[in-house]
């Protein structure tokens, strides 16, 4: 599947409400930190604070998100744009092809040269968009299985998209 092929909007991820969102989240971590910076939260009150008012704003579980300690793995601003990202929804009508530009999605993306100043939102975030259409698998395909699908096959080989979509097409779905 050619990925100038375009996705359904409902399949593609919510790029407006995530830029909308981006900067009170973004503030919000961060005078988190700051809070832990100057006074510690030593019985979790700022973080229940901060969990809460994300929730609120998102709708999401913050469970999967490491919000005291994001340094440590993609760094704040791809913590705040995967926390401002809507989730995937369940859809009943997921074409093959559909399928296919998905799979091939998550794999590829488009790097580009200006500076992070100079990048459109969408540019800045295009290598972490993978995390939502693994979840829009998860939510529309039972046979949908990371490690089966994206991980090194017993004969040493990596599965290409279209055996992945043969695999998640021929299983039952949601």
């Amino acid at each position: 599947m050619n990925s100038n092929n375009i996705l359904r909007p409902i399949l593609t991820p919510n790029l407006e409400i995530a830029e909308e969102r981006y900067p009170e989240i973004l503030q919000l971590i961060q005078d988190y930190n700051q809070l832990v910076d100057d006074h510690g939260d030593p019985h979790s009150i700022g973080y229940q604070n901060v969990v809460s008012h994300l929730q609120e704003l998102t709708g999401k579980d913050m469970t999967p998100y490491n919000i005291i300690e994001w340094w440590e793995e993609e760094g704040i601003e791809v913590l705040v744009f995967r926390i401002a990202l809507p989730d995937a929804v369940k859809v009943d009508d997921i074409s093959f092809d559909e399928l296919s530009e998905i799979l091939h999605r998550i794999g590829h993306f488009e790097l580009y040269d200006q500076d992070w100043t100079d990048q459109t939102f969408a540019q800045r975030f295009s290598q972490y968009m993978d995390q939502y259409y693994h979840q829009l698998l998860q939510c529309n395909f039972d046979s949908y299985d990371f490690r089966s699908l994206f991980g090194k096959q017993k004969n040493g080989t990596w599965l290409t998209v279209e055996e992945k979509a043969m695999r998640l097409w021929e299983g039952n779905r949601r």
